[in-house]
């Protein structure tokens, strides 16, 4: 394969990456919340994996799960930068797309791991907020 060929091929596997994060962020926040999200955006995305915390069962797993939250959310930063061109370099080295595949097989396991527990109750907030009653005059 030749360079440029190369090159193309792992910006469509980074194009991988960012939908198969934006597919972790939507099962979570579904798996959060009964409504349906919209289309996820660049800071919806990492909201929507923080969201992921509402699971721990204590505190060293809510460090685990903050990590794995936080990873992903920096690997979709970073293929969004280099899908839009606002990287230095033009040509992508294979050990980082390499190393970003492996961050997100690893927060994939994390989130489908955390779903899949019976009777998964986040203790997140519902979709809406709680507002108190008015007071009538």
């Amino acid at each position: 394969m030749s360079a440029p060929d190369a090159d193309l091929a792992r910006r469509v596997r980074v194009l991988g990456l960012r939908q198969r994060v934006e597919a972790c962020s939507w099962r979570v926040h579904t798996a959060c919340f009964a409504l349906p999200a919209d289309r996820p955006r660049h800071g919806e995305v990492r909201r929507r994996l923080l969201l992921l915390t509402g699971w721990a069962r204590d505190g060293a797993e809510l460090d685990r799960l903050r990590a794995a939250a936080a990873e992903l959310a920096w690997v979709y930063r970073q293929c969004c930068d280099v899908l839009h061109g606002r990287r230095a370099f033009t040509d992508l080295p294979e050990p980082v797309v390499v190393s970003w595949e492996h961050t997100v097989d690893t927060g994939e396991r994390v989130v489908a791991e955390v779903l899949a527990r019976p009777a998964a109750a986040p203790t997140c907030s519902p979709r809406r907020r709680h507002h108190p009653p008015r007071r009538r005059r």
